[in-house]
């Protein structure tokens, strides 16, 4: 037997002591091995959002250009066709044996202010500058097509002008001009089939050919 009866005790004591130490260790070292795990994935998962938000960027990056370059050469091949049909009419509408009548130039107008409407519309869903002429490239019977700062003007064939202003819609920027940019701080879209001055259309962005001019 011991000498000392409280010896046994008091180990028992110590040892309760050490093991409750242990075990509230082996706790936290526990938790700061979960927390690790979790702070991993999170940056495992931010460096995947990441590298996933990259890819789109660039993904959509390459289709913007293209698509710009798509527009511009477009809007050459439009305006090489306008300027033919403008030299081609000579003296007027009137001279040109392809000169609409009345009832032609009321239903291009209908289509051409349908058109306006549409590319309106466009503009309110966040449609940038390049889809909208990129579209509107595709229209058949698509005339002519003027790009400046702050909207497009469309012209079917044997319509009047139609110019559509973006407002504060999104957009990316404002096309290269195939017939140089033009201006207006006006808001709305308006058609452009009454003023006239000096044998001239009057645009928001200037004046234009009158359509006897072109036919």
């Amino acid at each position: 037997m011991s000498c000392d009866p409280g010896a046994e005790r008091r180990a028992a004591a110590i040892r309760e002591v050490v093991t409750a130490a242990t075990v509230e260790r082996m706790d936290a070292v526990v938790e700061e091995a979960r927390a690790e795990m979790r702070a991993a994935g999170a940056r495992k998962e931010a460096m995947r959002f990441v590298g996933e938000t990259l890819t789109r960027a660039v993904q959509e990056g390459d289709e913007a250009s293209a698509r710009r370059l798509r527009v511009k050469e477009g809007l050459i091949r439009l305006t090489e066709r306008w300027r033919r049909a403008r030299s081609s009419t000579g003296a007027g509408c009137e001279a040109s044996a392809n000169c609409p009548s009345d009832a032609e130039r009321r239903e291009a107008d209908r289509r051409a202010s349908a058109l306006g409407d549409e590319v309106w519309q466009r503009y309110e869903q966040g449609a940038t500058d390049d889809e909208i002429i990129e579209w509107l490239l595709q229209v058949e019977d698509i005339h002519m097509i003027w790009t400046g700062s702050s909207g497009v003007m469309l012209q079917l064939k044997g319509s009047h002008e139609v110019g559509i202003h973006r407002c504060d819609f999104h957009n990316h920027g404002p096309l290269p001009d195939a017939l140089g940019g033009r201006d207006e701080p006006s808001n709305g879209r308006s058609d452009f089939a009454g003023s006239q001055a000096s044998g001239r259309e009057q645009t928001p962005w200037g004046s234009s050919p009158r359509m006897s001019d072109i036919w």
